[in-house]
């Protein structure tokens, strides 16, 4: 028969081994679904266009590079795309350019990815392991002026070192569950941010359509001037030779000024479009002077039907996208909260010195000792953790669905608009706009023979202009449809 003390040493060795079986099998398990894991890559884009994906700034780098236990943060494989370098000297600039600066430049556009970094953050805090606790005690020890002695026994005093390691991260799949949570997330994010360009793009596209429509106002506010002007000359000249009288010579000049007026409006309103224009190009335009170089003209097409647009943008949509992956994600944090339900479990090893020599007059001892502990899941469940990402995952299915609808909505009012845009602008008669034109230069030649009223002239010269203005109008409209229906469906319809 085995004497006590070889039963306790079998048992501590069992101990022993049970332990490091457990410990080991724990790191294996955590190296495989370290390994396993990858993170999701996506490359944002919008209408057709690679955006920017930055990178950690050059301040977080040192940072993390100075502490010892920091790793880099896992992101997406994409290369960073450079910011455009526009020159602070006058330059034409077109619609491409403009959609282009607007990606790259836009500080709006650029905020907007500090969601994506976030939600690196968050994949990279779910990804690390945790750290092991570490328990330094010294226990037993008598009061000052009543020592322990052989004679007066106590204690012993003695040194505890305890080393210790939660588990269930590990071995219950909750580090997995966590990180398929943040990955999910992360790209929901991106896709956000490719929202925030779509629809940034998009107003910069109708800022630059404002400085179309606003420059040939402008120009057409000038040329009023200079026939109002015209027009006072010739009435200047009828009222020295008496054919008419100051009164009309008084009601032109009011006309003049009433032209500047508007000249100085239309040209205020063109300097404003550009101001307006530049700061959806980014800080590098803030300062530069820019000139659109295309006119307003656009050849009226047939609107593409509604079925084949509703199905790209469906797909397209980086909104619908985002939403979708959130929907993803709210479902894999599901499964992470019902993985935080199970039981806490930690392993430990110990190390004990008892200085018994002077306590108890025995050899001061070294011994070992290993732990398992775990949590009593019997009240707390992750009940609440639980029910707020079914709520989540409720909410996110609602505004899937809602978000589907507007976008059909949506979809159908744009082209609906677009083809009444179309028909205007088809409606639009060349040979009436040249005979309006053409029939205030006849006026105006007549009256300064006498042979027209200014009432007639001035009604000639206000007709042209109004028809000129609708057809402005009418242009720029049209163009508003179009790429209103581009930012619906999530690409240029008409190629």
């Amino acid at each position: 028969m085995m004497g006590v003390d070889e039963v306790w040493a079998e048992r501590r060795l069992l101990v022993g081994r049970g332990v490091f079986l457990l410990v080991f099998g724990s790191l294996s398990a955590a190296c495989v679904s370290s390994g396993a894991q990858t993170v999701a890559t996506h490359e944002p884009v919008t209408m057709g266009r690679r955006l920017p994906v930055y990178p950690m700034t050059a301040a977080a780098a040192h940072e993390s590079s100075a502490d010892a236990g920091a790793q880099p943060a896992p992101a997406p494989q994409i290369a960073v795309a450079s910011a455009a370098s526009p020159t602070t000297t006058a330059a034409a600039i077109a619609l491409p350019q403009v959609i282009e600066a607007s990606v790259l430049n836009d500080p709006r556009i650029r905020a907007a990815f500090a969601e994506v970094l976030r939600a690196r953050a968050e994949l990279l805090r779910q990804s690390v392991f945790d750290n092991p606790n570490l328990t330094l005690s010294q226990t037993l020890n008598p009061f000052a002026g009543h020592s322990f002695t052989p004679s007066r026994q106590g204690g012993p005093p003695q040194l505890d070192v305890g080393l210790n390691y939660s588990l269930e991260r590990l071995l219950f799949g909750q580090r997995r569950a966590g990180m398929e949570a943040a990955d999910r997330s992360l790209l929901a994010e991106l896709a956000a941010y490719s929202n925030v360009a779509r629809e940034r793009v998009f107003e910069a596209i109708g800022a630059y359509v404002d400085v179309l429509e606003s420059r040939e106002l402008s120009l057409l506010a000038s040329q009023q001037v200079e026939q109002l002007e015209r027009l006072e000359s010739i009435t200047s000249r009828r009222v020295t030779l008496g054919s008419v009288g100051q009164v009309e010579l008084n009601r032109v000049h009011i006309a003049v000024i009433n032209g500047r007026r508007r000249a100085l409006s239309s040209r205020v309103e063109h300097d404003n479009a550009l101001t307006r224009l530049r700061a959806r190009l980014g800080p590098s335009y803030a300062r530069s002077t820019i000139a659109v170089s295309e006119p307003l003209d656009l050849t009226p097409r047939e609107p593409p039907p509604f079925e084949p647009l509703l199905s790209r943008a469906l797909a397209l949509r980086p909104d619908l996208i985002e939403q979708d992956r959130r929907l993803v994600a709210a479902r894999a944090e599901h499964e992470h909260q019902r993985r935080l339900a199970l039981p806490k479990l930690s392993v430990g090893v110990g190390y004990t010195r008892q200085f018994q020599e002077d306590a108890v007059g025995y050899p001061n001892a070294s011994s070992w000792g290993a732990s398992l502990q775990t949590s009593l899941p019997a009240f707390d469940r992750n009940q609440g953790g639980v029910a707020a990402a079914q709520a989540d995952i409720f909410e996110a299915e609602a505004t899937l669905a809602a978000l589907r609808l507007e976008v059909a909505s949506d979809l159908e009012q744009a082209l609906r608009s677009l083809s009444a845009a179309e028909e205007i602008l088809a409606s639009f008669d060349a040979d009436a706009m040249r005979s309006a034109e053409s029939a205030r230069n006849t006026i105006e030649e007549a009256y300064g023979l006498g042979g027209r009223s200014l009432l007639e002239l001035l009604d000639a010269q206000q007709v042209y202009r109004e028809v000129y203005r609708e057809h402005v109008f009418a242009r720029s409209e049209y163009m508003r449809a179009i790429h209103r229906l581009n930012t619906i469906v999530g690409e240029e319809v008409f190629k």
